[in-house]
């Protein structure tokens, strides 16, 4: 069983994706070995033999099922949305046909999930992953200067920043909102260039070290602290559910220890999409741990920002430090 998960940037097709709102297909197929079809460019020398200065093959998918008429219609608009997802990778360059045998269609998917590009250079073979904002074949690294986090546009070193110790060349973040608790926050990057504030814009992808926060992701929204554990949850016996960020297009690996220095895996790694969307549902004998998560690339490991601790059987239900317990086994850990 395959899953196919869609939806937009904005509005479309008369959906309000801008709710929130996602469509998930499931499909009772099976992929078929990838194919690698490959691209080349390039010049005839004068004995008429080719030299190719550009290469690129990609790794393409098909899945062959039976559907209604009206999935079909669904399907012929993956092409129309910004995100497409099979099982929680990112793909691109979908290509649908359809042939019918009554009324039902048998439909052949293809799509793209990576590919590999050859130059002519030194380093000139790199990983790209489709639909990614990180250069494939590099590791992420943050796009603007280190900053220095400010309040808000109505804070003295906004308004009044020779006499609060600003000097030319400063660069702070402005917030707009905040949440602590999800080490997320809204604002502006800003750089103080003779006597006034000039803005550094970010579009999504940009990223930036935070002086006493860390290195911050823009997701074109929300500037995120990676890779970054937000919440454990018991959500039963042996059974944790675990939300947080990491960067767009890595793999996510949760992790825990009982001294935070000997780490285990939790569950294997999963797609960051699907990770920083839903969270992870993990099985692990209840107890007392240290949780945390890495992110990674192919080549690009991404440390852990933070590491959080989690009683078993207790829920945090405010954030004045008040706990309750929740199975009723460890009656010795009530605290506050």
């Amino acid at each position: 069983m395959l899953t196919i998960e869609y939806w937009d940037n904005r509005n479309n097709l008369d959906i309000l994706y801008s709710e929130g709102f996602r469509q998930v297909f499931y499909v009772d197929a099976i992929l078929t070995h990838p194919e690698y079809p490959l691209e080349e460019e390039g010049t005839e020398d004068v004995e008429g033999l080719f030299n190719a200065t550009w290469r690129k093959w990609r790794k393409t998918y098909h899945i062959d099922f039976i559907c209604a008429e009206y999935i079909v219609d669904a399907l012929m608009t993956l092409p129309m949305h910004d995100n497409i997802y099979i099982d929680g990778l990112p793909i691109s360059e979908i290509a649908i046909e359809v042939n019918w045998e009554g009324v039902w269609a048998k439909v052949d998917l293809s799509f793209v999930t990576d590919e590999v590009i050859r130059g002519t250079c030194c380093q000139n073979m790199s990983l790209v992953m489709q639909t990614s904002p990180i250069p494939g074949g590099e590791c992420y690294e943050p796009n603007l200067e280190p900053v220095l986090m400010g309040l808000g546009f109505n804070s003295e070193v906004y308004l009044d920043p020779l006499n609060n110790g600003v000097a030319h060349g400063d660069r702070y973040m402005f917030i707009t909102a905040l949440n602590v608790f999800d080490a997320t926050v809204q604002g502006a990057v800003y750089e103080f260039v003779i006597n006034q504030w000039v803005e550094d814009p970010a579009v999504e992808g940009y990223g930036v070290y935070v002086n006493g926060v860390g290195n911050m992701y823009f997701d074109g929204v929300w500037w995120n602290a990676y890779p970054y554990i937000r919440m454990i949850d018991q959500t039963g016996v042996d059974e944790y559910h675990i939300t947080g960020f990491a960067l767009p297009e890595t793999w996510v690996t949760v992790q825990y220890s009982v001294d935070n220095v000997n780490w285990v895996d939790a569950a294997d790694p999963v797609w960051s999409g699907a990770f920083n969307t839903l969270g992870l549902t993990v099985s692990v004998t209840e107890g007392d741990y240290y949780w945390r998560i890495q992110s990674e690339t192919w080549s690009c490991p991404y440390d852990p920002l933070n590491v959080k601790f989690k009683y078993s059987g207790f829920w945090l239900i405010n954030d004045g430090g008040d706990y309750f317990l929740q199975n009723g086994t460890s009656t010795d850990k009530w605290y506050r």
